[in-house]
């Protein structure tokens, strides 16, 4: 449950109570849900510096497109370092290579895009095109969430809440999933009634509270909750 269509960028999504499905899924959002993301988001690269990836060649590249991507990316559009990694990572217009998606997420990321980190961080869960690193995952996560990206505030909730990476923290689950909620996560705040449900992370039980936030997360889209409402 991952995706917005490329050609501007891409978001994610995923399942407070499961992991996250495969990255670039054009639906609705989902546990941690998403919003599409604008070439205009920036964020602080994390401090600690990720292993050297290598930008892909124009002989990688099959569509035109793609190719402009390239060289515009490697001019320091960091929009467009998102667009060609979508494309490598999905092998459309583009020889699949999840090692060439990871270095262009890389790149975005370090001019400052948030996509560009999220995807990244998606890539090092999965260990796919980079060796699977939770902390690296986490740190990238972080970084995000501190300046307002909701699905990496939602992932983070997920490692906290799973332990992955991270310590496992209900409370700091707790605490993040709201915010991504708040930031307009539909299956955040699908995860937020749950634990409100439960009295779980720190949070009272109340059932009221929690049907609020379900019928929040149904509202932007999120099936799970809409059962939660029915049942």
């Amino acid at each position: 449950m991952r995706r917005i269509v490329f050609w501007v960028s891409i978001v994610c999504a995923c399942d407070a109570a499961a992991p996250k499905s495969e990255p670039n899924n054009n639906t609705a959002p989902a546990a941690g849900s998403s919003t599409a993301e604008t070439r205009t988001e920036t964020a602080k690269a994390p401090a600690t510096p990720p292993a050297a990836l290598v930008l892909p060649t124009d002989d990688a590249a099959i569509d035109a497109k793609v190719k402009v991507s390239l060289g515009d990316c490697r001019a320091g559009d960091a929009a467009l370092c998102v667009t060609a990694g979508v494309a490598f990572e999905d092998g459309a217009g583009a020889t699949k290579s999840a090692e060439h998606a990871a270095a262009l997420y890389d790149k975005a990321c370090s001019l400052g895009h948030k996509v560009g980190c999220y995807n990244l961080a998606l890539l090092y869960e999965d260990g796919k095109g980079v060796p699977k690193d939770f902390l690296r995952a986490s740190e990238l996560y972080t970084k995000n969430c501190a300046d307002g990206h909701a699905n990496s505030c939602n992932n983070l909730g997920l490692m906290h809440e799973k332990g992955r990476g991270v310590p496992q923290d209900d409370g700091r689950a707790y605490e993040l999933y709201a915010k991504s909620c708040d930031l307009g996560a539909a299956g955040a705040c699908h995860a937020v009634g749950v634990f409100l449900e439960q009295g779980r992370g720190g949070a009272s039980r109340d059932v009221s509270k929690a049907h609020a936030k379900y019928k929040k997360a149904c509202e932007g889209g999120y099936a799970k909750a809409c059962d939660k409402l029915q049942g």
